[in-house]
């Protein structure tokens, strides 16, 4: 089973970065990832990003 890495951050209070996905392609989301943010946002309510594209989303990351 993974490490939740930023439940533990947030437990000891350490900053975390992350942002908010409003593109619906994988790529962008595991870019994000690779790139290091600790936590995604996918926003389906002020973007076109379906159900579809949010669990693709959620897989790559």
């Amino acid at each position: 089973m993974n490490k939740n890495s930023l439940k533990s951050k947030l437990r000891e209070k350490v900053v975390t970065i992350g942002s908010w996905i409003t593109l619906g392609h994988p790529a962008i989301a595991e870019i994000m990832t690779r790139a290091g943010f600790d936590w995604l946002s996918v926003d389906m309510e002020h973007s076109a990003i379906t159900l579809h594209q949010a669990q693709k989303l959620i897989q790559v990351s």
